[in-house]
């Protein structure tokens, strides 16, 4: 039976109810575009639902940790509760120059089935999939993606993989093949003109007609969350500008100028004293 779960994403579960549970889904982005915090927003999700997470990911555990307190999307209970798994690349390599240039060692998902089947894990994000996906040369790479990706479902897990924003032909290729295999794949990407955040849904299996981009915003307590009038507005507060009395600007408005005053000549004829009390009486 096919069902669904909710990635804590509110605006997207709204709109699809989710994803599809036991499969994968794909997330895109540059750097800060919130692709770590959707991740913890998801397993945050899982644990609220009872389920047993892990995330491996390409940060030190203890900085991940850190991370979460501060979006108040705490994990460390969970940790100690034994119902999230915290692991890093590093432990499966451990001297590196960057994520997107190596490669896991062939027994490296022998260890991390190991690991799952050992904790009954039933949600699990890979922040980042470049460790796992990223082969050289790449003539086999749609045959290695695919079996990669059916590997999980057939374990039964529900997958969120991050993967940065393609910058490479041979990168481009790597998201096109990924993108081909999951049911559910999103872009974080950012308004040309601004820099607004927009989560565009790229692909929905079951879906004709996908959501339109959705501006959204990294908010504590939640982690992506939809920009509304009502957050723009609490977020950016509209001060009004003071008014002035009605009195002081009509005083304002007939201030007399200095040249007025000591000018011999109001009306063209010399200007006596007691005329002059009487004009400024009138301008007054």
């Amino acid at each position: 039976m096919i069902t669904k779960t909710l990635t804590g994403v509110p605006f997207f579960d709204k709109h699809y109810g989710g994803i599809y549970r036991g499969r994968a889904m794909l997330v895109s982005g540059k750097a800060g575009s919130g692709k770590s915090v959707l991740g913890l927003q998801f397993i945050h999700q899982a644990i609220k639902q009872n389920e047993r997470c892990l995330i491996l990911s390409a940060k030190p555990v203890n900085d991940l940790l850190i991370f979460a307190e501060a979006l108040k999307l705490p994990l460390s209970e969970a940790v100690d509760a034994g119902n999230l798994v915290l692991l890093e690349y590093r432990d499966y390599i451990p001297s590196r120059d960057s994520e997107e240039y190596i490669t896991l060692p062939p027994d490296g998902f022998l260890q991390f089935k190991e690991i799952i089947d050992a904790h009954a894990i039933q949600r699990i994000v890979l922040d980042t999939v470049l460790p796992w996906v990223s082969i050289r040369p790449q003539m086999n790479l749609a045959e290695h993606i695919f079996s990669f990706v059916h590997s999980f479902e057939r374990i039964g897990v529900t997958t969120l993989m991050t993967i940065p924003k393609p910058a490479s032909l041979p990168s481009i290729r790597l998201k096109n093949a990924l993108e081909a295999v999951v049911p559910v794949s999103v872009t974080l990407s950012t308004n040309a003109n601004s820099d607004e955040k927009i989560w565009i849904a790229t692909k929905y299996l079951g879906e004709i007609k996908l959501e339109q981009g959705t501006p959204y915003q990294i908010t504590p307590g939640v982690g992506l969350a939809a920009i509304t009038a009502a957050s723009i507005k609490e977020e950016k507060p509209v001060v009004q500008p003071q008014a002035q009395p009605v009195a002081a600007d009509l005083k304002q408005s007939k201030k007399i100028k200095f040249s007025d005053v000591v000018s011999t000549q109001v009306t063209g004829a010399p200007v006596e004293k007691q005329e002059l009390l009487s004009w400024l009486k009138k301008q007054a």
